[in-house]
């Protein structure tokens, strides 16, 4: 899976309009043809909007995370060249935030919107970087930093996350935070 945050955050109305406009041009870049699937809520706090290849191979997909205002696009397809094309394709369309710039932010300013974002906006696979900027926050004496922090891993998922999940959970945390933590390493050890 590919991701990508937008620089079209929950308060631009019309954004899945112009993404519905794009895939002709989407479909003369790559061949592909997308048609919209059905609306998904995956949780309360974010919606999904699926484009779902016609001969079934992959999905672009539009969420959007109604907390954050973030909006972010995920292609996940059945071989590595579909993701390829697709980001290719879609990259070219659509202004993206580049990761380097959600890693910079997150370093300026370690909140549950920036992490969010980082997570959002990061790989499948594990970067020091993000590792870097995350166990910086687990190890935090700030309850909210870790609590972000923890929040941004559940989304990764990466097990390279583990040890400093683990460090921060053997410290002393209000229950808001050690539930925090607990989701995480959860998601962190699939």
């Amino acid at each position: 899976m590919r991701r990508h945050v937008l620089r079209s955050g929950t308060e631009d109305n019309g954004f899945l309009g112009r993404l519905r406009a794009l895939l002709p041009q989407l479909q003369e870049r790559t061949g592909l043809r997308f048609v919209a699937g059905q609306h998904e809520d995956p949780s309360d706090d974010v919606r999904k909007y699926p484009f779902v290849e016609s001969e079934k191979h992959g999905t672009l997909s539009l969420l959007e995370d109604l907390d954050t205002g973030t909006r972010w696009l995920e292609i996940e397809g059945d071989s590595p060249d579909f993701e390829r094309c697709v980001d290719d394709a879609i990259l070219l369309l659509v202004e993206i935030v580049p990761l380097r710039q959600l890693r910079g932010e997150a370093r300026k300013k370690t909140d549950d919107v920036t992490l969010k974002r980082l997570a959002r906006g990061a790989g499948e696979k594990a970067d020091t970087e993000t590792m870097e900027i995350l166990a910086s926050c687990l190890s935090s004496n700030n309850p909210s930093r870790v609590h972000d922090a923890a929040d941004a891993a559940t989304i990764l998922g990466w097990p390279e996350l583990v040890p400093a999940l683990e460090a921060a959970a053997s410290i002393k945390r209000t229950s808001r935070v050690k539930h925090a933590l607990r989701a995480a390493l959860a998601a962190c050890t699939k």
